[in-house]
């Protein structure tokens, strides 16, 4: 550079590709990426003559990137990993909110909400930064449940569980009934094998993994024991049936409702009245207890009776005379099962009655009316009776005294008859 026109203006080579052009020898320059470049100045006095040197290596070094992970959901009070990464050095800011600040995993246990920093340097002084945003999760668990429940009753439970983040649902529930039964779902029900005092424990989880529990007590009362005997389980349709209770529980009983399958078979009170089944007849019935405690505990007693028609007795006659035996033919009608038993009794009321155990048979009456019975009965041990007056007429003795017995062709003549008719 010519001594008498001095400095002008600098041009500056970055070596990155940037060339920039200064009045003043100072320049600032800042490169995107590490690596090794050579700067070149070149001073210009004012008639355009150039002076270089390109004599300047500079090393740049890439900053470290700071990672302080996701942003992430925690649970409430519980402690929680972070992984933070980047450089050989961290610092968490503010202080006090992980457990330790100058460490790159610290955990970190949260009430609430938290917006942390972590700060990263290497060993050239180069530092970088990152924010991670803490959201504090929370699961409430709650269910709704009865107090006390019989036995063999259905004992149900619904869930009233919440979350406090607003990001928060609610994935899984499982119920610990205190009898070695566990079930899964939000509301679900459970049947107890024996009377006692067992605890509910709740478990819920959340999307966040957060979770909970409960416990409810709830008390299963005995169930009654409903029981009763009846006289016959088969019987034929002019029979009664009845019932006996033979229930017991450890409450005292305090209601009993009979029914004997019918629409109109029903009573209440410890002691039924004995029923008579009625046409159009059923093959069986179930006759029916339902008893209730004082703790409104309930139970229900069955069995089943068979009811047989019973068959239906008749027979035809017709009048005779006291010298001939008078036909006697049943024509009796069958029931639930085929007749196998006939009996007549000749005749009702006489002092040596006969008795005859054919079906179809004949009886010699002197003259008069008789009240014959007759019973069938059948396979199933039914049995009918009817009662017929039958009649029999007496065999005439008569003496004719004639009037004349010479008379002429044409004429008339009187006789006389006495006797016995």
């Amino acid at each position: 550079m010519y001594p008498l026109t001095g400095p002008d203006f600098w041009i500056w080579n970055w070596g990155d590709g940037t060339i920039d052009t200064v009045t003043t020898p100072d320049a600032c320059h800042q490169w995107t990426t590490g690596g090794y470049y050579n700067v070149i100045m070149c001073v210009y006095d004012s008639i355009g003559c150039p002076d270089c040197d390109s004599s300047l290596v500079i090393r740049v070094i890439d900053n470290p990137i700071a990672d302080a992970g996701g942003d992430q959901v925690i649970c409430r009070g519980v402690t929680t990993q972070l992984n933070g990464a980047g450089a050989a050095t961290c610092l968490w800011v503010p202080s006090g909110i992980v457990s330790n600040d100058s460490i790159c995993n610290p955990t970190v246990t949260l009430q609430n909400d938290a917006i942390i920093t972590l700060q990263v340097g290497d060993q050239y002084g180069c530092r970088d930064t990152d924010t991670v945003v803490l959201s504090v999760a929370e699961v409430f668990a709650d269910f709704n449940v009865g107090s006390s429940f019989c036995n063999e009753d259905s004992v149900c439970v619904t869930d009233a569980s919440s979350t406090l983040n607003s990001n928060g649902t609610l994935t899984q529930w499982l119920y610990d009934y205190g009898d070695g039964d566990t079930l899964v779902g939000a509301n679900v029900c459970h049947v107890y094998s024996i009377p006692g005092l067992f605890t509910i424990t709740q478990l819920v989880i959340d999307n966040n993994g957060c979770f909970d529990t409960i416990s409810k007590q709830v008390t299963i009362l005995p169930q009654p024991q409903a029981l009763f005997s009846i006289n016959d389980s088969v019987i034929c349709t002019y029979q009664q049936v009845c019932a006996t209770d033979l229930s017991t529980s450890t409450a005292p009983i305090t209601s009993w409702t009979w029914n004997y399958g019918t629409a109109n078979s029903t009573y209440t009170g410890q002691v039924p009245p004995c029923y008579v089944y009625q046409a159009p007849y059923l093959p069986s019935y179930v006759v029916s207890l339902i008893v209730v405690d004082q703790n409104l505990c309930v139970d229900t007693h069955r069995l089943s009776i068979t009811v047989n028609e019973i068959p239906q007795a008749n027979f035809s006659w017709n009048t005779s005379c006291e010298s001939e035996a008078m036909p006697l033919n049943s024509t009796s009608l069958a029931g639930d099962g085929p007749i196998n038993f006939c009996e007549w009794t000749f005749w009702v009321g006489a002092a040596n009655p006969t008795i005859d155990n054919n079906c179809n048979t004949s009886y010699q009456f002197p003259a008069g009316n008789y009240p014959v019975q007759f019973v069938v009965g059948d396979i199933n041990g039914c049995l009918d009776t009817i009662i017929q007056s039958v009649q029999v007429d007496s065999i005439s003795e008569l003496t004719i005294f004639p009037g004349d017995t010479t008379i002429c062709l044409g004429t008339s003549v009187d006789y006389q008859v006495e006797g016995i008719f």
